[in-house]
């Protein structure tokens, strides 16, 4: 897949298929056999040998996630996609991690909210919320660990300067790839362009020099998928880790075994597995999820009206509303029990938020932010409730710490019906019978 210039990035993760050239016999350091060093390391920090990557610990069982990046609320096709995600791993025997990619920051506190969200529709999850703005220094050491096996090169370009080329080459999924304009540049020639970019305040972005031209990864949706492995930036401009890297590194010190993301990003897949691979980091499975679109076929966006759980709320649609609808859009067929609407007599707010009010003298959930507690295995709210994330797989622990903490009664009581829908769809769910067809979403939750 073709990447974005110099101080961009693009979001894909990746896995390998034996298909691919050197997956038995290619050296990945020079001093052994790629493939064995890939089984043989797998615990130690980035760079401390040849063979190492990251601190990856991935349990018996392996691992899913969901990994929104905290630009906004989530809509309902995250939702959906985060659900999606949570039921592959329960049903997996995997556990479900949750990572907040914030490589350029949070806006706001769209973080929490994010987090409040996903608890609200009724996912839980293991381990603490991971931060991936707090993993710099495993990051640099990746890309130290790539620069010394002859893998990357400075590049000059500018976004426009990659845009205009005359002679930009294609890759297999039709995406323009990089020109190629400062790959084989001299040593006074980088100087020069080095010198150039100083004067503007500028530092160059760090390449990818691939070693192969193509790259084969295998989803459980789409099968084989093969694109063009172009010269991705691995660090930007800014020092910045591009997604490309970060994602590969954060995945495997997760722990994760399978990634389920939207389709849009089928294509990203093989430029991340190659560069997982080049960091001899095991492969993880792939399912690539249909998305959720307007009625336009267009991903769904701001403009298309109430699309999150605090827009929809306002209208009167809560949480297990919504729920409803994500379970009837994989094919679950939920019981009348659960799918009976929630009293319709509260209003569930979001966190932090003034837009919403609770019906109900005896709830306080008004001004309560949301803040994840990094280093403890809960998220807490102002008020000194506090909620444990554990997963679904899990009965036992998840009966001990169940994610019922929040800022009212009435928040507390829509979890808890959540949490009973989604066990039942773990455990009725087909997941043979998922469509690759987009769903079409309407704001009054019927398919």
């Amino acid at each position: 897949m073709g990447c974005d210039g110099a101080n961009a990035d693009s979001t894909s993760v990746g896995s390998e298929s034996a298909k691919n050239p050197g997956s038995g016999s290619r050296n990945n350091d020079g001093t052994g056999n790629g493939a064995d060093c890939r089984v043989a390391r797998r615990s130690v920090g980035v760079g401390e040998a040849a063979c190492v990557t990251s601190i990856g610990r991935r349990p018996a069982g392996g691992a899913g996630r969901y990994a929104p990046s905290p630009t906004g609320d989530l809509h309902c096709g995250n939702l959906r996609t985060a659900i999606l995600a949570a039921l592959w791993a329960a049903q997996d025997g995997a556990d479900f991690m949750v990572r907040i990619d914030d490589l350029e920051g949070v806006r706001k506190d769209f973080d929490a909210r994010q987090l409040h969200d996903l608890s609200l529709i009724g996912l839980t999850w293991n381990d603490n919320v991971m931060y991936q703005s707090r993993r710099r220094a495993q990051h640099r050491a990746a890309v130290e660990y790539l620069r010394e096996k002859g893998l990357l090169f400075e590049c000059y370009c500018s976004r426009k300067d990659i845009r205009d080329a005359v002679q930009a080459p294609h890759g297999l999924s039709g995406e323009q790839l990089y020109p190629g304009t400062c790959v084989n540049l001299s040593e006074f020639q980088r100087a020069k362009r080095r010198a150039e970019l100083a004067e503007q305040g500028r530092r160059p972005a760090l390449r990818l020099r691939p070693h192969v031209e193509q790259w084969t990864v295998h989803d459980q949706l789409f099968g084989d998928v093969t694109d063009t492995i172009d010269y991705c930036v691995i660090q930007r401009g800014d020092g910045l880790p591009a997604y490309n890297l970060a994602v590969v590194v954060d995945d495997d010190a997760q722990g994760v075994s399978q990634v389920v993301r939207g389709d849009d990003l089928l294509h990203s897949s093989p430029a991340q597995a190659y560069i997982a691979y080049e960091l001899g980091i095991s492969p993880v499975e792939y399912i690539h999820v249909p998305l959720v679109v307007n009625d336009r076929g267009q991903r769904l966006a701001k403009r298309d009206g109430a699309i999150t759980l605090p827009q929809l709320a306002a209208r009167g649609i809560d949480a297990h509303d919504v729920l409803v609808w994500i379970a009837y859009s994989i094919g679950v067929r939920l019981p009348k029990d659960l799918a009976a609407p929630v009293d319709s007599t509260r209003v569930v707010p979001i966190a932090g938020s003034a837009e919403h009010t609770v019906n109900d003298p005896g709830n306080d959930c008004g001004a309560g932010a949301h803040t994840d507690s990094i280093g403890s295995n809960s998220a807490t709210t102002k008020g000194g409730n506090s909620k444990n994330m554990v997963t679904h797989g899990s009965s036992s622990n998840r009966d001990a710490h169940v994610s019922t903490g929040g800022a009212c009664a009435g928040e507390r009581e829509l979890v808890e019906i959540n949490q009973e829908v989604i066990d039942y769809m773990i455990a009725h769910w087909d997941r043979s019978s998922l469509s690759r067809q987009a769903v079409v979403f309407s704001a009054d939750m019927r398919l």
